[in-house]
């Protein structure tokens, strides 16, 4: 890896010289058929971003049909809000999350005035790998700042006093990854949750029925938030197989705590033993010990078959930029990420150890099992734009042989390293 140099080498030769140290990781990989994807060319634009199309226009009355469709569910079924988003833009995806929170009947009882609000977004490897085609992270494989300030505006609506964002891999991850004028606007607090600080540790939450983790170490701005919500990109992940609301809170844990020895950049404790089946259970544990209030999914634009670039010509994997154009909303995080399973075209009732879940037991499953809520469509009531108009196919990611979870960990981060 010493040879890996960017000075010295273009994006494209680094990405395939990674690719090629991660596919020596890989055994009995054999990728799923291609399937039919919207391929976001990178060539830049030259019409400005807002205007695509108008943002809608907000309205003071509803008809009774549209109050009826806001209207939170009247029987036992969470609710789930889909619409469709063709392009980024702070007025455009502000319009089309506050419908989707309204549809699922608002932040009331979840933001009280004068909440300590916490909103995770998805900052897998903190956005610092270069991109295959060039496009900014944020259009690729890290959560869009606009549909983090969108819910964050409506939270401070609902009476937040505070609104922390929470992420590792450092404070400078922030402004780096497009933030830092949202921050500024709302008013934010940008958290690295490798860091306890202001408090001197982090919080041991106890977990009465466990998979794997008796007490989950957690910072104490998570641990006492009055309401905490995931914002994931829509993704598929190698190891786990989707990437929604759930997978996203397993970047909760801090680094330095739950890694065997000092310099490791991987969660060795929780990725030694049977990972397939251990990694599902802690990220149930997880929530377990921190419940998700509200998620908002960002799905309009991201990647296909995998979490990030790094997973790029490993076993033939093909990491492209494609274009869903969804958003999705709701208060039940399994009932979330089992209507995104199916908008992606799988299904979140799945076996284990088959697409897309190749490599690992269904932790929407999981989940579902132990009571945190529905992973079958028709115990959900969905909202907004149909499964069935909304879909788009992913390419599950291969299966990856056991021993490698780590090392595909540490090509990450030697990525990470090598191209900032």
């Amino acid at each position: 890896m010493e040879s890996l140099k960017p000075t010295r080498m273009t994006r494209r030769r680094f990405l395939a010289a990674l690719g090629a140290l991660v596919a020596s990781a890989l055994a009995g990989c054999v990728p799923q058929a291609p399937q039919k994807a919207t391929v976001v060319s990178s060539e830049p634009s030259t019409a400005p971003r807002e205007a695509a199309s108008p943002a809608p226009k907000a309205t003071t009355e509803a008809t009774p049909a549209e109050a009826e469709a806001k209207a939170p569910a009247t029987g036992t079924k969470p609710v789930v809000a889909v619409a469709k988003c063709e392009e980024y833009g702070p007025q455009r995806v502000e319009a089309v999350v506050r419908e989707l929170v309204a549809q699922c009947g608002g932040l009331g009882g979840i933001v009280k005035s004068g909440s300590t609000v916490v909103i995770k977004p998805n900052m897998t490897a903190g956005g610092r790998t270069p991109t295959v085609d060039g496009l900014p992270t944020i259009d690729t494989y890290v959560t869009h700042p606009d549909v983090v300030r969108a819910i964050a505006l409506l939270a401070r609506e609902a009476g937040a006093k505070r609104i922390i964002l929470v992420e590792g891999w450092g404070l400078d991850i922030w402004e780096a990854n497009g933030y830092g004028e949202m921050i500024k606007e709302l008013g934010a607090e940008p958290l690295n949750l490798d860091d306890p600080a202001p408090e001197a540790d982090f919080q041991k939450v106890p977990i009465k029925e466990h998979f794997e983790l008796a007490t989950i170490l957690l910072h104490k701005a998570i641990a006492e938030a009055d309401a905490f919500i995931s914002v994931p990109k829509m993704k598929c992940h190698a190891s786990c197989g989707i990437t929604l609301s759930i997978k996203n809170v397993f970047g909760c844990t801090p680094l330095p705590r739950y890694r065997e020895r000092q310099g490791e950049q991987s969660r060795t404790t929780m990725h030694k033993g049977n990972w397939g089946e251990r990694l599902p259970r802690i990220l149930v544990d997880v929530v377990r010990a921190r419940p998700i209030d509200f998620a908002v999914v960002d799905g309009i634009s991201t990647i296909d078959q995998g979490e990030g670039p790094w997973m790029h010509g490993a076993a033939g994997t093909q990491i492209r930029t494609v274009r869903p154009s969804i958003l999705m909303a709701g208060r039940n995080p399994v009932a979330v990420d089992a209507v995104g399973t199916a908008v992606m075209g799988f299904d979140a009732t799945g076996s284990p150890y088959a697409p897309p879940f190749p490599s690992s037991l269904n932790h929407i499953a999981l989940a579902s099992q132990v009571g945190l809520g529905p992973n079958r469509l028709e115990e959900i009531e969905v909202r907004g734009v149909p499964i069935s108009e909304a879909h788009f196919q992913f390419t599950s990611c291969p299966r990856m042989a056991e021993d490698v979870s780590a090392r595909m960990h540490m090509a990450m981060i030697e990525a990470a390293k090598r191209g900032i």
